[in-house]
């Protein structure tokens, strides 16, 4: 019974230190929190999936915001490169292949202006895909969505369809 206390304080000593070192990866509500790393974790099928827990929500909410932020931010500049320059110029501004489609999404929203789905609607409609991925790699899955997209001719560009078939 002695060696409890000693127990708890180690406990104690670990659980401070660990949250010393990951909180600003794995509390969304502190004023420093990266969210990079989640946001990657989420764009890979492969441990995105995790994500989806309910004890995860906080995490989820974070990624999704910043993809749809950072999508925003190079869909905003794929637009201003097509104003000042060519198109195969600005095409290549995009700095996340994985964020292509939802950049192409963006831009191709605010030059047609068409009913398509919104950012929300694809990257809802990823995390539906994401629940019945079996794929080995991540790079596997992307491949295959620019494989449908091609098939399907798609106008928006690579990657932007992802199809309940995959």
């Amino acid at each position: 019974m002695q060696h409890v206390p000693a127990v708890n304080t180690v406990t104690i000593l670990l659980l401070s230190s660990f949250w010393r070192r990951f909180g600003r990866l794995l509390q969304p509500d502190i004023v420093n929190f990266n969210p990079v790393p989640v946001a990657a974790s989420l764009m890979d099928p492969t441990v995105g999936l995790c994500l989806l827990a309910p004890e995860m929500s906080g995490l989820l909410q974070a990624a999704k915001l910043y993809v749809i932020q950072h999508a925003l931010t190079e869909a905003q500049q794929v637009t201003d490169n097509s104003q000042s320059s060519t198109a195969s110029s600005s095409t290549s501004s995009v700095s996340i292949p994985e964020l292509q489609f939802l950049a192409a999404k963006m831009t191709n929203s605010h030059v047609q202006n068409t009913q398509g789905p919104s950012l929300q609607q694809q990257l809802d409609k990823y995390m539906m895909e994401l629940q019945s991925y079996r794929g080995a790699s991540g790079k596997e899955f992307w491949m295959e969505c620019q494989a449908v997209c091609v098939s399907q001719s798609c106008t928006t560009g690579p990657g932007l369809v992802v199809s309940t078939s995959i």
